[in-house]
């Protein structure tokens, strides 16, 4: 068993996005690797917030996930690309 403990909220309406980062590279390790059934292993997140907060990050998680995937692959990396960014 793996427990995570994200460090997800630091204040009002304002979540850290490295949690939803962390989050994605795990999704997208269990989808490539197959780490739950490799190591016979059950990952568990453990939120130490209100249920309210908890239902708030995950309903901000689908369009996190949307930003952070836009910064890992942007559709305009050739024109990034040319300017040397």
């Amino acid at each position: 068993m793996l427990l995570i403990f994200p460090r997800g909220y630091s204040a009002p309406d304002h979540w850290y996005s490295i949690c939803h980062h962390k989050y994605l590279e795990l999704v997208e390790q269990e989808n490539s690797q197959k780490i739950r059934k490799k190591y016979n292993l059950e990952i568990i997140f453990v939120f130490p917030y209100s249920k309210e907060k908890v239902k708030k990050w995950l309903d901000d998680l689908p369009g996190q996930i949307e930003k952070i995937n836009s910064w890992k692959y942007p559709t305009n990396y050739q024109e990034l690309d040319e300017k040397g960014q």
